[in-house]
């Protein structure tokens, strides 16, 4: 877990202030002021929140309490609540930048409430999603023009891939651990949304969702 004093480190190497860092994670000034000075216990997911975003930013945390710039283009994720951190990276890279998340092999049926919550911030925070999902799957849980059904052939239950920035994140289910492999290489992320966006213009959209649970409400909010 980070420490106060590795994110004092990164904020100076990074060349940024409280504030922005506060922006970038969700929380307030005031919060990331009491977190570098030690007032109060902060909860656990605000420090994995920034312990994320300086990853993406390049830094990593190093075992003696420093930093150091990242040299490792591939980062795994483990255990039960992989594709939840997954999703954190991906909130904290896109919150920067308002772009794409594209999914391609996902299932909504097995999303946690924990994962879902997590959708609606990152859809509150203006990030974009696509999905590829099985054909003739109806359980959809946002808008039906932000997903396709795959044309046959070419779902594989179990190959969940997701794209977002400069990163292609592999969900790897069939292993006795979950884990997530996430390779951070601008042209393979390139590559990857050229295959997703030419399966994106030859599949259908579904005209219908048989779930009861939505990301939005009837007004349109999260």
């Amino acid at each position: 877990m980070i420490t106060p004093k590795q994110i004092r480190a990164a904020r100076n190497f990074l060349g940024i202030d409280q504030k922005t860092l506060a922006d970038a994670v969700g929380v307030s000034k005031m919060n990331i002021s009491d977190i570098e000075n030690e007032k109060g216990k902060p909860r656990a997911s605000t420090l994995n929140t920034i312990e994320l975003y300086f990853q993406t930013c390049g830094i990593r945390l190093t075992p003696a309490g420093g930093i150091e710039p990242a040299q490792n283009f591939v980062t795994i994720y483990e255990g039960e609540d992989c594709y939840f951190d997954l999703l954190l990276d991906v909130h904290a890279t896109l919150k920067r930048i308002k772009g794409r998340m594209l999914c391609s092999g996902s299932d909504e049926r097995r999303s946690s409430e924990e994962v879902i919550c997590q959708l609606r911030k990152m859809r509150s925070d203006g990030i974009v999603m696509q999905s590829l999902i099985e054909p003739g799957n109806t359980y959809i849980m946002g808008k039906l023009e932000e997903y396709r059904w795959m044309p046959d052939g070419l779902f594989v239950d179990g190959d969940v891939k997701v794209i977002y920035a400069d990163r292609v994140a592999y969900l790897v289910s069939w292993a006795g651990t979950p884990r997530v492999i996430v390779i951070q290489d601008k042209t393979i992320a390139e590559e990857a949304t050229r295959h997703f966006n030419f399966i994106w213009t030859h599949s259908k959209q579904p005209d219908e969702t048989t779930s009861q649970i939505f990301y939005e409400d009837e007004n349109g909010e999260n």
